[in-house]
């Protein structure tokens, strides 16, 4: 027995052994018994179960809505050290994992696929909406005191800070404000990787004292400035043997290309009151709005470089130009929405929250798009019929619908999307959900202009694609578990020569997402895993993704202070990664770099006294014990062991 284990000792690697070791300590903690005493609740990135048991949350006279169904209002909840403070990184947070370029800020392409929701003109430089702000997610809030949330952290040096703010108050009965910021500067690693992220949304609300009209006047900003250098050249070795060196000593592809894209939006949302019902001792039971939406909005992205490589090793076919290389849209746009929508309202509760029943929308969507990709000028017309339903069905749950149909440029381009949500006795739910959408793809797949020469010209067909899923959740929570399938027909990429193509067989990408939280006392360990396979080598994606969090948490210093200290492990599973090219801002397959599985560890402390919170994370661990590089994107090394500092407040006064 002993020879067999020195021989598996011998043939497990360091970077396996640690990950053993993880999971194991992790598992230790895998068969306790989880509390019964919580109300059940669908898990959400902005709730976390606490050790003390329940959901434990600091509430406020705080209550938030968003401008296009402002009769619908959510309580404000401070939790304690949940997920949307410990996990400081976007490519983190959201409904799936991201692989970014190596650091914060950059390019990222999904990890998980997601159904893409689509309506008329799209540019296509998808690659940084996760880390911008929509001028529809600014939310409002309904409060006479000024409520303020404030977010900073930094990284290992100065220049790598990030600082995100939120405020918003309540003027009387008449007027509220609402202010967004987010401030990003990264060096980055390696050299010539710096990125900047400017985003800007300020609101004003207007409530005139007769009640039946209320509007939202709102402008929005988003700016991201990157250095480009295309990756490493290679991995640095000894005796041939890969070993780690300092990051800015490595040699990477280019030096001197510049990207900025800058996002500029202003609107006007407007709610009339046509008519409303009452019941008995005046509250209202169902009400008539018609509501305009006008929305102004610029787009203009600008990738240069004037110093190109002369033997177009870099950019290949896409160097037209040795004196220099350029790619410039400018994309301007009117929106002009108009919409009946009409609900029934819930009685208010004891804090007075305004709720909805019965809720549906119709109306129609004209945009006027004009755009120059140089020298290339070019309009198009869109205009779509939009419906949306929620409707309770007794005790058989909630129905939701959204649908919308093209009438003009896009004119057989449509979206059909239901979602049914029951709820299963007293210890959980059952969601189902279908999707089908027929949209046409993106600018940049179509047409692209390099240094104002025309350099590919599509036709290609609308794309096709039906989703089914649904959802578990079960024991107050703790367990959720959903399973997709995706059906894609004449789906669009870009092949190994970055160049787009679409494919006329059809893509089956089968899913399953788990969600399992277990403790006993302050020890508590998260999973989240996912799971999928494609039929076709078009979308390369792992097959396996894990994020899993080990952790104590509890209240300290005479329960003052409530600290947690862990350690969180990212698994990828085997893949071939996407590669980038920077030019197009476009992920496109590549098969130079196969990617083992690879795991990431964190070590976290973390703390809340009253509304001060404090994190530390030392990031990326395994580096320095196993010499190895790891890949989310080609020739992006995720960077070696490196530590952020955060601090957050929130508070009301």
């Amino acid at each position: 027995m002993n020879k067999i284990w020195v021989g598996f000792v011998t043939f497990v690697t360091m970077k396996e052994r640690l990950t053993i070791l993880f999971l194991f300590l992790a598992l230790s903690s895998g068969f306790a018994q989880i509390e019964e005493d919580d109300p059940f609740f669908q898990v959400d990135t902005t709730l976390v179960k606490d050790s003390l048991g329940g959901i434990v949350t600091d509430t406020s006279d705080v209550y938030w809505l968003y401008p296009a169904n402002p009769y619908q209002e959510f309580a404000l909840d401070d939790t304690l050290l949940g997920y949307s403070f410990m996990q400081y990184d976007p490519i983190r947070k959201g409904v799936a994992p991201r692989g970014n370029l190596g650091n914060l800020g950059s390019p990222a392409v999904r990890l998980f696929y997601q159904a893409p929701y689509r309506q008329g003109f799209h540019l296509g430089l998808d690659a940084y909406d996760y880390i911008r702000k929509p001028l529809d997610s600014l939310l409002f809030y309904r409060t006479g005191q000024a409520y303020t949330r404030a977010i900073f952290s930094q990284g290992n040096n100065q220049e790598n800070t990030a600082l995100e703010l939120e405020f918003g108050r309540g003027f009387g009965e008449n007027m509220g404000v609402s202010l967004y910021y987010n401030r990003l500067n990264n060096q980055g690693a390696y050299i010539h990787q710096k990125t900047e992220l400017s985003a800007l949304a300020f609101g004003i609300w207007f409530k005139p004292t007769s009640k039946r009209y209320q509007a939202f006047l709102r402008y929005g900003s988003n700016v991201n400035q990157l250095e480009h250098n295309g990756g490493i050249e290679q991995e640095p070795t000894s005796n041939g043997v890969p070993v780690l060196a300092t990051p800015i000593t490595i040699p990477v592809r280019i030096e001197s290309p510049q990207y900025r894209y800058a996002t500029r939006e202003v609107g006007l949302l407007q709610h009339f009151r046509v008519f409303s019902t009452e019941k008995a001792k005046g509250k209202r039971a169902g009400q008539l709005d018609i509501v305009h939406d006008f929305r102004y909005q610029q787009n203009t992205s600008k990738y240069y470089d004037d110093n190109p490589r002369a033997d177009s090793s870099f950019y290949g076919i896409f160097q037209v130009d040795q004196r220099g290389i350029r790619n410039y849209i400018n994309d301007k746009s009117v929106r002009n929405a108009v919409r009946l929508h009409f609900f029934t309202s819930l009685p208010p509760d004891s804090t007075g929250i305004r709720q909805q029943r019965l809720s549906w929308e119709a109306g129609l969507v004209h945009t006027y798009h004009w755009w120059t990709q140089e020298p290339l000028d070019s309009s198009l017309n869109n205009l779509f019929a939009t419906f949306r339903l929620k409707w309770p069905i007794g005790k058989k749950g909630v129905l939701e619908g959204n649908a919308h149909l093209g009438l003009l440029a896009n004119a057989g381009d449509y979206r059909v999307e239901g979602r049914w949500f029951v709820p299963v006795a007293n210890w959980g739910g059952l969601e189902a959900y279908a999707i089908n959408q027929r949209y046409a793809p993106g600018l940049l797949e179509q047409q692209l202009t390099i240094t104002q020469q025309v350099f590919w010209n599509n036709a290609f067909k609308p794309t096709i694609h039906t989703t089914l899923g649904g959802t578990l959740s079960a024991f107050k929570g703790n367990v959720k578990v959903s399973g997709n399938y995706h059906l894609v027909n004449f789906l669009t990429y870009f092949d190994t020569l970055a160049l787009p193509q679409q494919t006329s067989l059809p893509v089956n990408v089968l899913q399953l997402n788990a969600w399992l939280h277990l403790g006993i006392g302050p020890l508590h360990f998260e999973n989240n895993l996912f799971l999928q396979q494609a039929t076709q080598d078009f979308l390369r994606l792992p097959t396996y993704y894990g994020a899993h969090s080990l952790y104590v948490q509890g209240l300290v210093f005479k329960k003052v202070m409530l600290a947690r200290v862990g350690m969180d492990l990212r698994l990828t599973g085997d893949f071939t990664p996407y590669a980038f090219q920077p030019l197009t801002g476009q992920f496109y397959l590549q098969d130079a770099l196969y990617q083992p599985w690879q795991p990431l560890i964190d070590a976290t402390l973390g703390f809340k006294v009253k509304k001060f919170r404090f994190l530390f994370r030392l990031e990326n661990i395994l580096p320095l014990l196993t010499q190895d590089y790891y890949y989310l994107v080609a020739d992006y090394p995720v960077p070696q062991m490196t530590f952020r500092i955060g601090i957050s407040w929130q508070f009301v006064d």
